[in-house]
């Protein structure tokens, strides 16, 4: 099943479940629409444009899944985010530290990067290969980057190493699951499409939504709950949909 299959039939799905919960949960969404469409004619167009606006954003993030690799896709997601965070220091005057900068320097950096890579190499550079490169620059990269913007750090690992012997094995535990989570990510995106690698995301976004419930106890909206179910429901009929195609 490809992207656009796949906005096919969500696209109705969707009108069929959130029309009726937005009547339950919102009941006088309606009069809310009509009396502001009475004050101002114009409203129902902006209306008519936010929700245009809205099916394009979704249109086009479906095309760049369809006609990409799940590498790009990540890269053009990191892109993304680097966009969005310069829009909201343009527009809304957020304030910018020096480590954020830092951090949108060097995804800026990467994505110009890989682009020349992929000009260069017409061959489809995997994800893997994209870690081997990857990894010795960012230690090239963050180890001084941490020692000049955090100077005490290596004595306050020694004084707590001193303190504790037992420091030294969480922090090497810590690095260690943390780079076997990015290895895994890496690993994924190499055997899978951009549309299961998609599913997978918002997969994740649940059993974290689930963990913080369990652990830390974060309350819990109506309105949240029917997100969360209708994002279980879809990554279930995905897996189906996939069993049914092989």
């Amino acid at each position: 099943m490809n992207s656009m299959d796949l906005l096919r039939y969500m696209a109705p799905v969707a009108i069929v479940l959130l029309v009726p919960a937005t009547l339950v949960m919102e009941r006088d969404a309606f009069g809310v629409v009509a009396t502001l469409a009475r004050e101002d004619p114009s409203f129902i167009w902006i209306l008519v444009c936010n929700s245009s606006l809205a099916y394009f954003v979704n249109l086009t993030n479906f095309l760049v899944t369809k006609h990409t690799s799940p590498l790009t896709l990540q890269v053009l997601g990191n892109a993304k985010g680097a966009v969005a965070v310069v829009i909201s220091i343009l527009i809304f005057r957020n304030p910018v530290t020096v480590v954020g900068m830092l951090g949108y320097g060097i995804t800026v950096a990467g994505v110009v990067l890989y682009g020349e890579a992929k000009k260069r190499n017409k061959e489809k550079m995997n994800s893997m290969d994209l870690l081997r490169y990857m990894a010795p620059v960012a230690i090239i990269l963050l180890v001084p980057t941490t020692l000049v913007m955090k100077r005490d750090a290596l004595d306050v690992v020694a004084t707590l190493a001193r303190e504790d012997r037992s420091f030294i094995w969480i922090l090497v535990c810590n690095s260690s699951l943390a780079y076997f989570v990015n290895l895994t990510n890496f690993l994924v995106t190499k055997h899978t499409s951009p549309l299961t690698l998609q599913v997978l995301g918002n997969a994740k976004g649940i059993v974290a939504v689930v963990v913080s419930i369990l652990i830390f106890r974060n309350p819990v909206t109506v309105v949240g709950m029917l997100g969360y179910g209708v994002t279980v429901a879809g990554v279930v009929l995905y897996g189906e949909a996939k069993k049914r195609n092989k």
